[in-house]
């Protein structure tokens, strides 16, 4: 599965918390076309993605603002979707920031056109300029003199929206790639309502075991496997190298 994803153009990858034997962990999950990998770690950091993907990995990830992951190899899409919920958080304060309102909205607007615009795309040639024009358009946005003036806009706007201007728009330039981390979200929920059910791992051979169980469940499903049928499979040619 690692071989599988560390050779994939495009991969997704998130982490959630979690307790083993009374102590934190980090749950990741790497998703590519064809796997989906858990690994839990004591690290949340570029050490983990190095171990999957590779120091010299010059593929595309897609995942979300954590500082940790803008050190990690290859080209990055950061997730649209951390942008939006962020700035409407904003808006929905007790008392919102004057301009967030407008500030949402502009985002927002700018990550549906690059959408439609990424649907009318035909050739190689335009993609660059289209993630050109978008880059500006957002930069223009940000930068307005005089508009965000309010320290929380600006904040928010300088930590995320501008600081990732040249990563938010890779989704034009490479076709396949999704503009948000969705993917990697959804493959963390299962594991997710497991911990809020059981609480947390006793035994750090239990979450390996619980690891590679659910690792090779997602994989045989992406890639439309029974369980039953290849597992069996499986066993029966174990036992026939055995001689049994």
């Amino acid at each position: 599965m690692r071989k599988e994803i560390r050779g994939s153009r495009i991969c997704n990858y998130d982490d959630t918390g979690q307790r083993v034997d009374g102590e934190n962990r980090w749950l990741w999950t790497f998703v590519s076309k064809e796997a989906t990998l858990f690994l839990t770690r004591k690290n949340r950091g570029k050490k983990v993605v190095v171990e999957v993907l590779g120091e010299d990995c010059d593929g595309v990830s897609g995942q979300g603002f954590y500082p940790s992951y803008d050190c990690a190899p290859g080209h990055k899409q950061k997730c649209w979707s951390h942008l939006i919920v962020g700035a409407r958080k904003l808006v929905e304060k007790k008392q919102p920031p004057p301009e967030s309102f407008e500030f949402y909205e502009g985002l927002l607007q700018i990550f549906k056109d690059a959408k439609e615009a990424v649907r009318r795309l035909e050739m190689e040639e335009e993609e660059s300029r289209v993630y050109a024009d978008f880059v500006e358009r957002r930069e223009q946005f940000i930068t307005q003199e005089g508009i965000w003036k309010h320290r929380k806009v600006k904040t928010f706007a300088k930590k995320r929206a501008f600081k990732y201007q040249q990563e938010l728009f890779t989704f034009i330039l490479v076709s396949g790639m999704e503009p948000t981390n969705n993917v990697a979200e959804r493959a963390l929920r299962p594991r997710v309502r497991q911990r809020k059910i059981w609480g947390c791992f006793r035994t750090e051979e239990g979450v390996k075991n619980a690891d590679v169980v659910m690792s090779t469940l997602e994989t045989m499903k992406k890639q439309g496997k029974g369980w039953f049928i290849h597992g069996n499979e499986y066993v029966l040619h174990k036992l026939s190298q055995k001689g049994e």
